[in-house]
C-alpha cells in the first residue's frame, strides 16, 4: 500500500517534516524516510472506509498517543482523554471509532492485519464481531492468539506502559463490545447471571437483592467513576490480579465462570477459575461470556476494603462476607479474603466456627489462626505483617456490622 506522501495531499510527516512522537518504538521522532504510524492508520482506513474513514482514524490515532505535542487529533475526532474517559471522549468515543474503523460497511474481510512487531508499517490487527459463533470463528482464525477487549481499563494501560518501555504488544484485539447478548444481569430461576459486558457501574446501580450487597459495595468502590463505567466485572475475573476487587465477594457467593469455546460452553467454579497470579484456565480458545451467582434468600453480605485512599487505589485488604441466619443465630458463614495472598481465599476454618453462633458473637469469633493459610508479601502499598493485622481488623469489622436479614432478604 502506498504511503500518504505518495497520494494526493497525502501527510507532510510521510515527506519527512517530522515531528516528535511518544519516543517508543515505532512511535519515535517522525522524520528522515520513517513514516508516522497515523499516517498508516490513516491510509490503510481508507482502503477500508474511503477518505472520510481516513480522517476519523488519523484523529483518533493521535488521540490515543498521550503526550505527543506535535501533532493535535483534527477537529471532532476522538481527543486523548485515555480509555477511561467520559462520553463522547477516551474509551468510549475511541471504542465506537475501532468499531467504525473495522465494523463498517466495505471492511475487508478476515483479520485486518498489520506487520507484527512494526508498528511504523500498520497497526494492530482488530476485530470487532457482532455474535458469539463469529467471535469463536475469529479467535480460531486470528494470526496470533489475540488479546480479548472488553472494557479495556486493564489492556489499553498495560499496551500503553508496554510502548514507553519499548516493549510493545502487538497480539491482535479482539474486541467484545458489540455482542448484546453479553451486556446484561439476569434472573435465571435459581441463580443470576451476570454478562462479560456488565460494567461495574451497571452492577452498583442494579435492583439486586441483599446477598449482592458486598459485590455492589465493591463495584462502588473500584477505581473510580470512570473506570466504573468502562470496566466489566469479568474482565476484572479474567485479568486474575491478586487485588482484583470482585473476586472476594463472588467467592463468597460461590460464583461460577461460564465459557464458550469449540468444545461446547462450560462451567468452573471462581474458585477454580481463577489459578494464581495473571492465570487463569481459561484456555486459548475459549471466552468468558458469563459469571453465575447462585440464590441465597435470607443471607445478607458485606464487603471491607483497605486501601491507600478511598478511590482509585489498589487493594492492601479485602475482605467480603455473606451470612445465612435462622432465629438469630448464623446458619451458614461463607468469608473470603483478598489481595493477601495470590488469590484470593476462603476461610472454611472460621466458617465452621461462626456457624450456630449468635449474630452479635460473630466478631469475637474470628482469630489470628483462622488466617493461617494466606501468605501476604511486603510490597510498595503494605508489608506482610500489616496486611494480616489489617486483615484481622477488617474481618471483625465486616461481621461486627448488624447481620440481620431485613425483611426484603427473607421474602426474596
Amino acid at each position: 500500500m502506498p504511503a500518504i506522501a505518495d497520494r494526493p495531499g497525502g501527510g507532510a510527516n510521510a515527506r519527512g517534516r517530522g515531528t516528535a512522537g511518544m519516543g517508543t518504538a515505532g512511535m519515535g521522532t517522525v522524520g528522515r524516510g520513517r513514516r508516522d504510524p497515523c499516517d498508516t492508520v490513516a491510509a490503510d482506513c481508507a482502503v477500508a472506509e474511503g477518505p472520510a474513514g481516513a480522517t476519523g482514524c488519523i484523529g483518533m490515532c493521535q488521540g490515543m498517543r498521550p503526550g505527543s505535542p506535535g501533532r493535535q487529533p483534527p477537529r471532532g475526532a476522538g481527543h486523548g482523554a485515555g480509555p477511561v474517559g467520559g462520553p463522547g471522549r477516551g474509551a468510549n468515543r475511541m471504542a465506537h471509532s475501532h468499531g467504525a474503523w473495522f465494523a463498517a460497511r466495505g471492511r475487508p474481510r478476515g483479520w485486518f492485519r498489520g506487520r507484527t512487531g512494526d508498528t511504523s508499517q500498520g497497526m494492530t490487527a482488530y476485530h470487532r464481531p457482532t455474535t458469539l459463533p463469529e467471535a469463536l470463528r475469529l479467535l480460531a482464525e486470528a494470526p496470533a492468539p489475540p488479546r480479548i477487549l472488553a472494557g479495556g481499563t486493564d489492556l489499553y494501560p498495560a499496551r500503553a506502559a508496554g510502548e514507553a518501555w519499548m516493549r510493545p504488544d502487538d497480539r491482535p484485539l479482539l474486541d467484545l463490545s458489540a455482542l448484546p447478548d453479553l451486556a446484561a444481569i439476569e434472573d435465571r430461576g435459581d441463580h443470576h447471571r451476570i454478562g462479560a459486558l456488565v460494567t461495574w457501574a451497571a452492577l452498583r446501580d442494579a435492583p439486586l437483592p441483599p446477598w449482592f450487597a458486598a459485590l455492589r459495595q465493591a463495584a462502588a468502590q473500584v477505581g473510580g467513576a470512570q473506570v466504573q463505567n468502562r470496566a466489566t466485572l469479568l474482565g476484572n475475573l479474567c485479568n486474575a490480579s491478586p487485588a482484583a476487587d470482585g473476586v472476594p465477594p463472588l467467592l463468597a457467593l460461590d460464583a461460577v465462570v461460564e465459557m464458550a469455546g469449540p468444545r461446547g460452553p462450560r462451567r468452573l467454579p471462581l474458585a477454580q477459575f481463577i489459578l494464581g497470579n495473571r492465570r487463569t484456565a481459561l484456555a486459548a480458545d475459549e471466552i468468558a461470556t458469563a459469571i453465575l451467582v447462585p440464590k441465597a434468600p435470607g443471607a445478607v453480605a458485606r464487603f471491607e476494603k483497605l486501601g491507600a485512599r478511598a478511590y482509585l487505589v489498589i487493594s492492601i485488604v479485602m475482605v467480603a462476607a455473606v451470612i445465612e441466619a435462622e432465629a438469630g443465630r448464623i446458619a451458614r458463614a461463607r468469608i473470603a479474603i483478598g489481595a493477601c495472598s495470590p488469590v484470593a481465599q476462603r476461610l472454611p476454618a472460621l466458617e465452621a466456627a461462626l456457624a450456630g453462633l449468635p449474630l452479635a458473637a460473630a466478631a469475637g469469633a474470628a482469630r489470628p489462626e483462622h488466617l493461617a493459610a494466606l501468605s501476604p508479601i511486603d510490597d510498595v502499598r503494605a508489608t506482610a505483617a500489616y496486611r494480616r493485622q489489617a486483615a484481622l481488623v477488617l474481618l471483625r469489622r465486616a461481621l461486627s456490622t448488624p447481620l440481620a436479614a431485613p425483611a426484603e432478604a427473607r421474602a426474596a
